[in-house]
C-alpha cells in the first residue's frame, strides 16, 4: 500500500507548538486539567478524579511526529488512560483485541487502507467509540463504521490536540456502557468434563462472549489463543475481571479444578492435559505444530484421551490449527463445536473443521457458551445414571 508523503505530513508542525504538555506530569500533579465534556482547561477536582473510572483510549497514527504529540496530550489528560500507541493496522488490531479500549483515535491514512475492513469489524463488535482525523474523510469510512459510534475530525489550520481529546471524551467508560452478564445456572462440580477452546484472529472478543456466561462453578476449561506471548497475562486479567469463573495463566502441573479457566501462557510451550483421575495442565516445550506454539491441535489431541467426557470448541481464526485435533475428539465421542461463518471474524479454522466432518454443532458465538454448559449437564447426568457417555 503506497501512501502519499504529502498526506502523512499534512498536519503542520506549528499547529502543535505550545500545545504539548509536560511528559513527566503525574496524576497527583494534575490540579488543572482538560475537561473532555467542555473542551476547555479548568480547575479539576483531584478527589473526584481518583474515584472516577478512566476512559481507556488507544491512538493509531502512521505519522511519527504527530503521533508523539497527540500521545503526550492524551497521556496527560485527566480521566484518560492511554492504553497504547500504534502505527500499523496489524499493531492496532492486536492492541484493540488485547485491551478492549473504550475509544480509539485513528488517522485517516490508516482507515483509508484497503485492509482496514477487519479492524473496522472488530471495532464494531467491541462497540468502541472511534474518532478518525485527517485532512479529508476517508472514502471507505461508511456511515456504519468504524465503531458503532464514530466521528470524523478534520485537521484544519486551527486544529490543536485538545480538540481530539474533546472528541474522544464523548465516549463512555466501559463500566457505564457494558451490560451485566447473567451467568447460566450453577452446575455441580463433581464428574465434570473438561472443556478445551481454541481461537485465533478475533478470538479474544469471541472468548469474552463465550466465557461471560459461564457460572462460577463452571467445568475446568483450558484455552489456547493465538496471540503474541507478552499479551497473554493481560488477556487473562481482562477476562478474569469480566467472568464469574476465575481466569488464570496455566502453570505446569496445575490441577484442573471446577470454576477455573486456564489460558496458555506465552509462546514458549504447548499446553496439554495430562492424567486421568488427577487431570492437570502440562506445559511442553517443542517445535511449532500446525504453524503455532502453543498449538490448538496439541491441546485437542491431549483432551481426546478424556473423551467422551470432553467438550472441544474451535472459534474464529485463520489457518487450519485445531481441525485435526477436533476430529480426533469427535471420533472418540466428545462433543465438538465450531463458530459459524456469520459471526467469525475470520472463518478459517472453523471452516476446515466443518468441512472435515469434525463438528457436531456449528453455532453463532452468542449460543456457544450455553451449548457448552448444556453439554456438561448432559454428560454429568449420563454419568450419574451409569450410562456410557
Amino acid at each position: 500500500m503506497n501512501t502519499r508523503k504529502s498526506d502523512l505530513y499534512d498536519l503542520r508542525e506549528d499547529v502543535f507548538q505550545g500545545a504539548s504538555p509536560n511528559p513527566h506530569v503525574t496524576d497527583h500533579s494534575r490540579a488543572h486539567g482538560f475537561h473532555p465534556a467542555s473542551g476547555i482547561r479548568q480547575p479539576f477536582n483531584r478527589t473526584g478524579l481518583a474515584n472516577m473510572p478512566k476512559l481507556k483510549v488507544l491512538l493509531a497514527d502512521e505519522h511519527p511526529i504527530r503521533r508523539a504529540r497527540l500521545a503526550k496530550e492524551l497521556d496527560s489528560t485527566p480521566g484518560f488512560e492511554l492504553l497504547g500507541v500504534t502505527s500499523t493496522l496489524m499493531e492496532t488490531y492486536n492492541s484493540v483485541e488485547t485491551f478492549y479500549p473504550d475509544a480509539v483515535a485513528l488517522s485517516a491514512e490508516l482507515v483509508a487502507q484497503p485492509e482496514f475492513g477487519m479492524l473496522g469489524a472488530l471495532l464494531n463488535a467491541l462497540k468502541a467509540y472511534c474518532v478518525v482525523y485527517g485532512k479529508t474523510r476517508p472514502p471507505n469510512m461508511r456511515a456504519d463504521g468504524p465503531g458503532v459510534q464514530h466521528e470524523f475530525l478534520p485537521l484544519h489550520a486551527d486544529f490543536t490536540p485538545p480538540m481530539l481529546t474533546k472528541s474522544l471524551g464523548r465516549a463512555r467508560p466501559s463500566y457505564a456502557s457494558e451490560p451485566t452478564a447473567t451467568p447460566n445456572p450453577d452446575i455441580e462440580p463433581d464428574a465434570l468434563p473438561v472443556v478445551a477452546i481454541g481461537a485465533s484472529t478475533g478470538g479474544i472478543e469471541a472468548l469474552h462472549s463465550v466465557l461471560v456466561g459461564f457460572p462460577a462453578t463452571c467445568p475446568p476449561t483450558v484455552i489456547v489463543q493465538h496471540i503474541r506471548g507478552d499479551f497473554t497475562a493481560g488477556v487473562a486479567a481482562r477476562l478474569d475481571a469480566k467472568c464469574a469463573a476465575t481466569v488464570r495463566l496455566a502453570e505446569h502441573n496445575a490441577l484442573l479444578r471446577p470454576g477455573m479457566i486456564y489460558l496458555a501462557p506465552g509462546n514458549d510451550a504447548h499446553l496439554m492435559i495430562g492424567g486421568t483421575q488427577r487431570r492437570s495442565c502440562r506445559l511442553v516445550r517443542g517445535e511449532l505444530i500446525s504453524g503455532h506454539r502453543p498449538s490448538i491441535d496439541m491441546l485437542f489431541n491431549s483432551v481426546a484421551a478424556l473423551a467422551p467426557r470432553a467438550i472441544c470448541v474451535l472459534l474464529t481464526g485463520m489457518g487450519r490449527d485445531g481441525a485435526k485435533g477436533l476430529f480426533k475428539v469427535h471420533k472418540r465421542g466428545g462433543l465438538t463445536i465450531a463458530q459459524d461463518e456469520a459471526t467469525s471474524t475470520v472463518y478459517g479454522m472453523p471452516r476446515v473443521a466443518v468441512e472435515s466432518g469434525a463438528v457436531d454443532l456449528e453455532l453463532p458465538i452468542s449460543r456457544i457458551g450455553q451449548a457448552i454448559i448444556e453439554g456438561c449437564h448432559h454428560q454429568v447426568n449420563l454419568n450419574r445414571k451409569g450410562v456410557p457417555s
